[in-house]
């Protein structure tokens, strides 16, 4: 069944919550720019009770369409921080329904990012994903560096990667929340840059989760972050907004190159 609750962002929490109670286990969907108006049903109501759910993050990333106060680039920072939740964005059609498959197994909060658009979607069964767990989209045997994103993005990053064959690891960070804490640490024991990439607010963003887990394990991290600074989002076309914060492909590709001729 279906329930429109319109603008009751806190509402649909609250509703999801007493479905959950009741051995239901609920889909809720958010525009990422609504999310703030949940906060509070979502902290002390599903995530303390650990209640099991999907949560829909819709339009997340920029949304150049809807004007400078629909950019979904804020609720990773809002939520990364409660306890009890699992947070994941994936890359392509199929990876957002193994995931959103992924989300109805779990046993807490799922939140499940995914922007606005239609994508090609192929025609086979779902399947699970080990919450958690990342993926190499290019695995190189002695890299010069590792590029670390979610989401679309890494189709573009990988395409260049490859059509330039560059000596460059990809990974598929599809886990904001927990992250990979094995592979992370495989990576950070090869001392080798880290370019993390993200089309959402640095702050609060996956680069704290990966330098909190560095910190945490002890372990030395040289790490770009190539995001959106401490500012609100203007409106625009979304190749005006991705290259004027600096958060087009290209970007990331030419901040590697200055770092080279650096020596960094």
């Amino acid at each position: 069944r279906s329930y429109d609750l319109r603008l009751g962002e806190d509402l649909a929490v609250d509703f999801a919550s007493g479905l959950s109670l009741n051995e239901k286990i609920p889909f809720v969907s958010l525009y990422s720019s609504d999310l703030q108006r949940a906060y509070d049903q979502l902290n002390h109501d599903a995530a303390k009770m650990k209640l099991p759910m999907v949560i829909g993050i819709d339009h997340s990333g920029l949304d150049p369409e809807g004007g400078s106060s629909n950019h979904g680039i804020f609720d990773i920072s809002l939520i990364r921080s409660l306890p009890n939740i699992i947070l994941a964005q994936g890359k392509d059609a199929d990876e957002i329904r193994n995931l959103l498959h992924t989300g109805f197994q779990c046993d807490r909060p799922f939140f499940l990012r995914y922007p606005k658009g239609n994508l090609l979607l192929n025609d086979h069964a779902p399947e699970s994903i080990p919450v958690g767990s990342w993926e190499y989209l290019i695995n190189k045997e002695d890299p010069q560096l590792y590029i670390i994103s979610y989401g679309s993005a890494l189709l573009k990053i990988s395409k260049m990667v490859l059509d330039n064959n560059l000596n460059y690891s990809v990974v598929n960070a599809r886990f904001i929340k927990p992250i990979d804490e094995a592979l992370m640490e495989e990576i950070l024991k090869k001392k080798k840059p880290i370019y993390l990439y993200t089309g959402d607010l640095i702050k609060g963003s996956l680069a704290d989760e990966i330098m909190e887990f560095a910190v945490s394990k002890g372990l030395r991290i040289s790490m770009s972050v190539q995001g959106i600074d401490d500012t609100y989002v203007k409106h625009g076309s979304l190749s005006e907004l991705e290259t004027s914060l600096r958060i087009d492909v290209k970007s990331l590709f030419d901040k590697i190159e200055e770092d080279k001729a650096k020596g960094r």
